[in-house]
């Protein structure tokens, strides 16, 4: 027992007066090590992120590096691709001397006559080049405004494309009397050179195959590639679209490798309210008929004229037929329409069906290309609708043309490599 008021014995254990205290000593130790600890790692972080950022800064300044690099290796090729049409030094008067009857190589859409002209480097190098000189003249002898202001909307419209398949303006020579255009020369001619039923009817078959040999189905897809290119090029990549309204096969003209430039530019108009602003239709192409649009019976055109136009044109690439002969069935793009809803209706195979109506004169009209003539035929089809507004647009149709010759065209050339 205890004495009353006397205090219980101890057991030994000696209790500590800092105790009770013990718990908010270790919450506060706790959070100053966190706080020690996060702050480590903030810093750490910081001195990271430092050096994320100097990395990222360090890799955009590469990248702008390398870009005004390319921008500038890009210049100099174009500039000494353009060199290479212009660097031919000669004097204006061998230009004149040559404008003989002998060198008259036909006449431009307007009327203008053409001359071939070689010219030699005043320089003494030897070297040579080939110009086509289109004459530009009028009735009463002398240079009045409306030749220099022809002349002007040519150089504005030509002067600032450089484009593979665009032809190019070299020079532009003024006298008194004329002025004289010069672009570079393709030495294979005109397309519908190479079409069979442009060439002289009075001649023989067997002589107009000599005069210009059929062009493979190749040849044909690569010269619609790249008239789609260069329409593409001046709908879509001009600083204000540009109109050609003359697309056909003797405004298309074909260098030495068969690869296609448009030309003919008489009648182009540059639509200043931008794509797909209607235009004012100022003047109808002569002798054209058959690749002009429907709405040129309207007084507004749009760049889908150049869209029907090609349209044509690939159905006349693949069915070897004119674009408008006398009769019911004349008129290709009204018969290609009829003919395809034919096709459809009949059931069968539709590239199948079709190759009875292709060109029988291209020489490699065989089983593997069927399919990709189909594709264009439709193509052509879809092009020459008489709604404007229901025709694709040039970047449309060029993505379907590649689409088609690398799907196809490729399988074509397996099943021949393994024939």
């Amino acid at each position: 027992m205890h004495a009353a008021g006397q205090a219980p014995a101890t057991t030994g254990l000696s209790v500590s007066p800092f105790l009770p205290a013990a718990p908010v000593q270790l919450v506060r130790l706790r959070k100053l090590l966190y706080l020690q600890a996060s702050g480590t790692v903030l810093a750490a972080a910081g001195e990271v992120s430092d050096g994320l950022l100097t990395s990222f800064v360090l890799l955009m300044a590469l990248l702008c590096c390398a870009g005004v690099v390319g921008i500038c290796v890009l210049g100099w090729l174009l500039f000494w691709r353009r060199k290479a049409v212009t660097s031919l030094e000669f004097d204006d008067q061998e230009v004149l001397d040559n404008l003989s009857d002998n060198n008259i190589i036909g006449r431009s859409e307007t009327g203008d006559q053409l001359y071939r002209v070689r010219l030699q480097d005043s320089n003494g190098s030897g070297r040579f080049r080939l110009v086509t000189v289109k004459k530009l003249e009028n009735e009463i002898g002398t240079v009045d405004d409306n030749l220099k202001n022809r002349c002007q909307s040519e150089v504005n419209k030509l002067g600032v494309i450089r484009h593979d398949n665009i032809i190019s303006l070299v020079h532009c020579i003024e006298r008194d009397d004329m002025i004289l255009l010069l672009y570079e020369h393709m030495e294979n001619g005109r397309l519908d050179e190479w079409l069979l039923h442009y060439q002289p009817l009075d001649l023989e078959a067997s002589e107009r195959r000599r005069h210009r040999p059929p062009l493979r189905w190749r040849e044909r897809r690569a010269i619609a590639v790249g008239v789609a290119k260069g329409l593409f090029h001046l709908h879509h990549g001009c600083n204000k679209p540009i109109i050609h309204r003359n697309i056909k096969p003797s405004n298309i003209l074909l260098d030495g490798d068969l690869n296609a430039k448009i030309a003919g530019f008489d009648l182009a108009q540059i639509n200043l309210a931008g794509l797909s602003q209607p235009l004012r239709n100022s003047e109808l192409p002569a002798d054209s008929f058959g690749y002009t649009a429907p709405e040129y019976a309207t007084v507004e055109v749009s760049e889908k004229v150049d869209v029907y136009s090609f349209g044509v044109l690939l159905l006349v690439l693949v069915t070897g037929r004119p674009a408008n002969t006398p009769g019911a069935r004349g008129h290709l793009a009204t018969w290609a329409r009829g003919h395809h809803d034919e096709l459809i209706a009949a059931g069968e195979s539709y590239h199948e069906a079709l190759g009875r109506s292709v060109d029988m004169d291209i020489p490699d009209r065989a089983r593997q290309y069927l399919k990709e003539m189909a594709a264009v035929f439709r193509l052509g089809v879809d092009c020459t609708v008489a709604d404007p507004q229901q025709r694709p647009s040039m970047q449309t149709v060029l993505s379907r043309l590649q689409r088609s010759w690398w799907l196809w065209g490729r399988l074509g050339q397996q099943c021949v490599s393994l024939s």
